[in-house]
């Protein structure tokens, strides 16, 4: 694999059809990722260099990735770009050969025009060994100059990571609004996309052009906008659609107490507290809009979260589940439904779970699944074979989560088992986004955490259980597997 250092702000939603390479995703801070393949249709390449010419607004630019081959290469050309920076894919040729030059118009998938850029293909003769090929990316048009010397790359980033709060919180408004919804059906000029969501024309306009620079749209010609496949996970209607959390993410009651993270660090107090006078989900309980925005975000988490977790997992052992939190059944619908001999108890707060009956009607599981409200720091329903909690322990301190664990097993036969799914903490140094996501839990609840392998069997320990296992997922959370300590 080879990797670029690009703008993590810029690169995105790009597509290049070739049996030599292929763009497969960016990593944490947004650097693009190119792996070439094994072997072209006549032999196999190697690399031989790569170059990054850094690039600025309003310039042109150049990535260039060469590379040998030793066969005569055959690529196929991009065939589709989704924001401003078209995809240029060219074939090099020896100095001395007569290339002839084609140009297309680029098209979006599904979005027609995604306007006047245009990519070249230079034919070349199929020479023999050392023939090149070169990958370029361009700002604007087909101009292919390369910029002046941009600021220093750590300038650069620090920047972008700096601004990133201004980046969140206009995905935020523009996942509230529903402006991707409105782009559903194709690119609309931004007169119609503020008339349709109730917004200011000139503003939206200035918001949505600063969200095309990282991907989320495309500007086209005469204020007209396109989603890109990015942006379309801010659809309502789309598998995975991250709308509710986007939304969530920048509403006042939760981005304010980000504002205090400084006082937090300093005392140890959470934020939340602070700015509002209350603990998180007291608050939720005395404003029902801001609490119906957050009940929406985590159902929508648990059920982007559901297929990873019922790959990684067999439920088909078991005959009933109790979703002890389970929201509206955001998970459990889902597993219930991936089997069909299964019953479920869906337990939550009278509040929460007085919107789960439709969702398990509108499911087809709803005459598998019995409702219970009540108060899980008091009891759960008894009978389960397994206890699951989604995203519940994070929430509480230690000493709160134990609680909580304690009259699960109450609850629990000997042979019955617990599963928690959350993000589990790596032991060490390496790289994850629950370290990040353990940060919000500083700012939002009172003594809430992500934890490790090592602080999960501790607090199962207090409560009578026995860490049996992690199972890992291909998503965000992980499955904490345990068991009371009684069985052998």
């Amino acid at each position: 694999m080879l990797y670029l250092n690009v703008p993590p702000m810029r690169l995105v939603n790009y597509l290049i059809d070739s049996p030599a390479m292929r763009i497969v995703g960016y990593d944490y801070l947004g650097d693009l990722k190119i792996v070439l393949s094994e072997s072209l249709e006549d032999g196999n390449p190697a690399i031989d260099r790569d170059e990054l010419v850094t690039w600025r607004r309003g310039s042109s630019h150049l990535i260039n990735l060469s590379c040998h081959a030793m066969g005569p290469p055959t690529p196929r050309l991009a065939k589709s770009s989704h924001v401003r920076l078209p995809m240029i894919a060219r074939r090099g040729v020896p100095r001395d050969s007569n290339p002839q030059r084609r140009e297309h118009r680029l098209r979006g998938v599904g979005l027609g025009s995604v306007g006047p850029h245009r990519y070249r293909e230079i034919k070349t003769p199929h020479g023999g060994h050392g023939s090149s090929m070169e990958v370029a990316m361009a700002v604007e048009e087909t101009s292919l100059v390369a910029a002046a010397p941009a600021q220093s790359p750590l300038a650069a980033m620090m920047g972008q990571l700096v601004r990133g709060t201004h980046v969140s919180q206009a995905i935020s408004v523009m996942a509230r609004l529903g402006v991707a919804d409105v782009l559903a059906d194709g690119p609309q000029p931004v007169a119609e996309i503020a008339r349709q969501v109730g917004a200011h024309d000139s503003a939206l306009y200035r918001m949505l052009r600063a969200l095309g620079d990282v991907g989320v749209v495309t500007e086209l010609d005469d204020r007209w906008f396109a989603l890109t496949p990015l942006g379309a996970l801010l659809r309502s209607d789309v598998p995975g659609s991250l709308r509710a959390w986007a939304t969530m993410i920048g509403m006042p009651f939760h981005r304010y107490s980000w504002t205090d993270l400084y006082e937090t660090v300093r005392t140890g107090e959470p934020a939340f507290d602070r700015v509002y006078g209350t603990q998180f989900f007291d608050y939720l309980a005395e404003h029902p809009e801001d609490a119906a925005i957050f009940d929406t975000a985590m159902v929508a988490i648990s059920t982007n979260e559901a297929a990873s977790i019922i790959e990684a997992y067999d439920f088909g052992r078991f005959g009933t589940i109790v979703d002890v939190g389970g929201g509206r059944g955001g998970l459990l619908t889902p597993i219930l439904s991936a089997n069909p001999h299964l019953r479920g108890v869906l337990f939550d707060t009278p509040t929460v779970v007085s919107g789960a009956p439709g969702e398990l009607s509108r499911a087809g599981v709803s005459n598998r699944c019995r409702v219970v409200s009540g108060d899980f720091f008091d009891s759960v329903p008894e009978g389960g074979d397994a206890y699951l909690l989604s995203n519940v322990i994070h929430s509480w301190d230690d000493d709160q989560a134990v609680t909580i664990l304690r009259t699960c097993r109450a609850a629990m036969a000997d042979t019955a088992c617990l599963l928690i799914a959350e993000t589990v903490l790596p032991q060490g140094r390496q790289p994850s986004p629950a370290k990040l996501a353990d940060v919000g839990m500083l700012v939002l609840s009172t003594g809430g955490r992500e934890r490790t392998e090592a602080e999960f069997r501790a607090v199962l320990d207090r409560a009578g259980l026995r860490l049996v296992r992690i199972v890992p997922s291909s998503g965000r959370f992980d499955l904490v597997e345990a068991v009371p300590h009684a069985r052998s």
